[in-house]
């Protein structure tokens, strides 16, 4: 007898009611997993002004309602722009050595707000490239007691790769005492722009030579003595409203080119003095006083034109410029003062306005190839010293280009020039 096996109902229940149940924790794993990658497309939320980012960028202490940042979380960051304030407080001071060693930093910018910069910020930043900061040094310097540090003072004394030694000079105590130090700039840094300050201090880029372009802010009203000796930067003006070039501001500057801005007035004692690469330059017209030795020494200086509307050229003002060729005065001036072109070897040809009464004792002295001197007004003229009373000359004399260049500069040089009448 066979027997036909019956199906087992209550186990083929089971394995159903089981699948069903996987297929269900399944689906709801796949729509949890939905969920979850959903959110990672959202946006990010705004930053609010309290939160405003840069506290995910920037470490930082608090002290009395003020932040001093003192780093980054990022030592690979390329670009840093420190802030007027973080969550709401303002930021006043770096800390020293703060992005020390960031070595992939390009651009850096610090704002006008912040009082004092450290020692060191950026050593080792050899990547470095612009930089904006609001004074030079570790604070605006002007201030009652404070040590007007040099540029190299935020790099440090430590040498690191692909940077370069500067030997700078400042002033550390109210004596005006100066002390040297040896700081090391990045080679890459080429840009500097300062932001706030209303002075450069002295000799604030002394030896600065490897920068191509300093950018001087329309706050600047005081220029320290050598504060860009050997440099070759081009020096841009924004905005200018200086009035005053200062006792060696410029003094031994190596740059080809150099413009002086529309708003000085004065130009203070070898001011100009020693810049040998300059070839050519324009005293603009609002200026109304040149001191003496005021460009002594320009022996690159082929060309100097004088919009400016000056009476007076002070003593030995282009001493031994001996490249100079031409010279353009303007209708206002009535001195030529002692010694002026003492030295002046390449000058050949000059024409003294009719507004000119006066010309010193050596004013054109050791002008070797000065062949012509155009008086515009030649009537009247008198030469004597203090031991001649020399003559007044005719108007045939005066008006002889050729014989006034060999009276004025050669046979004549120790008298003063004089116009009577």
């Amino acid at each position: 007898m066979r027997f036909r096996a019956e199906p087992h109902l209550p186990h083929i229940f089971c394995y159903f009611t089981n699948a069903l149940y996987m297929n269900k924790i399944i689906s709801f794993i796949m729509s949890l997993v939905t969920v979850i990658l959903s959110q990672n497309n959202l946006p990010e939320p705004p930053i609010t002004e309290k939160d405003n980012g840069y506290n995910t960028v920037f470490t930082y202490t608090v002290d009395d309602g003020e932040i001093t940042v003192t780093g980054v979380k990022d030592v690979g960051v390329s670009s840093i722009n420190i802030p007027n304030t973080i969550d709401g407080l303002p930021v006043t001071a770096v800390a020293d050595g703060a992005f020390k060693n960031c070595k992939k930093l390009t651009t850096a910018e610090i704002s006008e707000n912040i009082q004092s910069i450290g020692y060191g910020v950026f050593n080792g930043c050899s990547s470095l490239s612009t930089l904006t900061i609001p004074f030079i040094g570790a604070n605006c310097c002007s201030e009652t007691g404070k040590i007007c540090y040099p540029f190299g003072y935020i790099f440090g004394k430590e040498k690191y790769n692909d940077s370069v030694m500067v030997t700078q000079y400042y002033k550390y105590d109210s004596s005006n005492n100066v002390k040297s130090s040896d700081y090391y700039l990045p080679l890459s840094l080429k840009q500097v722009e300062i932001g706030g300050a209303t002075e450069i201090p002295y000799s604030a880029f002394y030896n600065c030579h490897s920068l191509q372009k300093i950018i001087l802010g329309n706050k600047i009203t005081e220029i320290g003595e050598f504060a860009f000796s050997g440099c070759v930067s081009e020096i841009v003006w924004n905005e200018p409203t200086i009035q005053t070039i200062g006792k060696n501001s410029f003094s031994d500057y190596k740059g080809s080119s150099l413009t002086i801005p529309d708003s000085v007035k004065t130009i203070e004692k070898l001011g100009f003095c020693d810049c040998v690469y300059l070839t050519e330059l324009t005293v603009p017209e609002n200026v109304t006083y040149v001191d003496i030795f005021a460009f002594r020494g320009c022996s690159g200086l082929k060309s100097i034109t004088i919009e400016a509307q000056i009476e007076k050229l002070g003593v030995n003002t282009f001493y031994f410029c001996t490249r100079l060729q031409n010279v353009i005065f303007p209708k206002s001036l009535k001195e030529i003062c002692s010694g002026a072109f003492c030295g002046c070897k390449a000058l050949e040809q000059i024409t003294i306005p009719g507004s000119v009464r006066t010309i010193g004792i050596n004013a054109f002295e050791n002008c070797k190839n000065l062949k012509s001197i155009v008086l515009e007004d030649p009537v009247g003229w008198r030469y004597y010293n203090t031991t001649d009373s020399g003559r007044i000359l005719g108007f045939d004399e005066c008006s002889n280009p050729k014989l006034m260049a060999s009276f004025i500069s050669d046979k004549y040089v120790n008298y003063i020039w004089e116009k009577r009448y």
